[in-house]
């Protein structure tokens, strides 16, 4: 089955060509994703299998990862074309729209802050005319619920990065959970940080909230954070005041019995104390740890970690809203749709690396670890078609570095270097590089076929 469409899964993998139809591409590349999209032996999981399994090992063996999940829904209007007893398509939150829940688990190299990968993507729907929220869910194990997803990500994505030297995992609040505490007990390779959600009852006998609000009392230090600019916050320089300390969480009644009765953490609690703009809320976190936390340097650490957790937000916001826009697909059957997303989940880590590049100044990253060998030869042969003529128009960057490839890329997607060094717009973006990266796959596609017709014409071509 592999065989049969090799070319079209090593177009779609390491671009996610043909995610938008409303991509200038030819009726028959469409018809073609269509179909493949549309075959019930082409799974999901399937490819993004062989996505993990293209990652080079060299690009994170030894290494520390942080394993950053996190979930969103999918919605799509075409409700009319989507069949009603289609059983790969169903509700999602709200228990009313209809699409997919996507949890994804995102690879990042915590020393470049370069995603090497994913390490488990879960794309699953609540059934119609039935609510998940119905009675007696509370007290169903933690294997019966969606929320058991947390605990499946972290495992799975372990064992797909086992060359790693360490993985922390990191989530937000939703996982405050006390069953995946209790699954990083005991692991010195993988652990855990997420934020605390519930004011939890510790083994001293008193709460979480007001422990550490003691703590606050007897002296605290600062750390700078600087905060990027989002929907909800301006950009700035935050001063954090900060709080660590070991905790000893009980078990909540609700629970198990088969759980231990306590589990150890380390809390570190970041709270905002610089001057707020107006209409903001303060920052303020509270985390929790299998990390030990002895002293500020670890814990300004921990808080750093943690701050990666923009990967995941980004990468939503790249799917649904800025450039690739999956929830616009007009796919009709729900296994089609699954199988669109997923190769979307692909291009989109691609372009998020392609702009870590341009944001961290980064020189050492090779571009093949995103870049195909014909994508990096393309870009070697076609840059004099995209350099201009004064200095501030030639790239910069070493060859094929992923940060050199990165501002090709962005030439494709119609950015302009302009004079000034200082000039914002000098600067570019995912939706940018979005439209690049599609280019750039059309534009390979034609000149590896060409080549490849070139290199028979001189085998076939008489020899006088």
């Amino acid at each position: 089955l592999i065989n049969r469409h090799k070319e079209m899964l090593s177009s779609i993998l390491t671009s996610g060509s043909m995610v938008i139809e409303r991509w200038s591409v030819p009726n028959s590349a469409k018809v073609g994703a269509s179909r493949f999209y549309k075959n019930k032996q082409i799974k999901y999981e399937m490819l993004i299998d062989l996505h993990r399994n293209g990652v080079c090992p060299s690009h994170y063996a030894g290494r520390h990862l942080l394993n950053i999940g996190d979930t969103t829904s999918v919605k799509y209007s075409h409700i009319g074309r989507l069949r009603c007893n289609d059983k790969e398509i169903g509700l999602i939150e709200d228990n009313q729209s209809v699409g997919h829940l996507a949890h994804a688990n995102v690879m990042i190299d915590a020393l470049s802050g370069q995603s090497v990968g994913y390490g488990n993507l879960h794309l699953w729907s609540r059934p119609l005319g039935r609510s998940v929220n119905g009675g007696g869910h509370k007290k169903l194990p933690i294997e019966a619920k969606e929320s058991h997803r947390w605990l499946l990500g972290s495992v799975q994505s372990a064992s797909a990065y086992a060359s790693a030297s360490m993985i922390t995992t990191i989530h937000d609040r939703e996982s405050d959970i006390y069953e995946l505490f209790c699954d990083f007990v005991g692991k010195t390779r993988e652990h855990l940080l997420v934020r605390s959600s519930w004011n939890r009852l510790m083994e001293n006998g008193e709460l979480l909230d007001t422990h550490l609000a003691e703590l606050r009392q007897c002296g605290v230090e600062t750390y700078e954070l600087e905060v990027p600019k989002t929907a909800k916050r301006s950009q700035r320089t935050a001063i954090m005041q900060v709080t660590y300390a070991p905790v000893r969480l009980t078990r909540p009644k609700t629970k198990d019995k088969k759980y231990p009765p306590s589990v150890l953490l380390y809390a570190v609690e970041a709270i905002e104390i610089s001057p707020i703009p107006a209409h903001e809320e303060a920052i303020h976190w509270r985390l929790l740890t299998t990390h030990q936390v002895a002293d500020f340097a670890t814990a300004s650490q921990i808080i750093r970690y943690y701050t990666q957790r923009w990967w995941i937000e980004d990468l939503f916001r790249l799917l649904k809203t800025q450039g690739l826009e999956v929830e616009s697909s007009q796919l009709s059957t729900g296994h089609a749709l699954k199988n669109m997303l997923t190769t979307a989940f692909i291009a989109a880590l691609a372009i998020l690396n392609l702009r870590q590049a341009k944001q961290m100044n980064d020189l050492q990253t090779p571009a093949n670890t995103v870049l195909t060998d014909d994508q990096i030869d393309f870009l070697k042969e076609y840059e004099p078609q995209l350099s201009g003529k004064t200095p501030l128009q030639q790239n910069p960057y070493p060859t094929q570095s992923l940060i050199w490839a990165a501002w090709l890329i962005a030439r494709l997607g119609g950015w302009n270097p302009h004079s000034r060094k200082d000039d914002p717009k000098r600067s570019f973006g995912v939706i940018v590089l979005t439209r690049g990266w599609q280019k750039l796959d059309q534009m390979t596609s034609v000149w590896a076929w060409t080549k490849q017709k070139q290199a028979a014409h001189n085998v076939n071509k008489p020899n006088f």
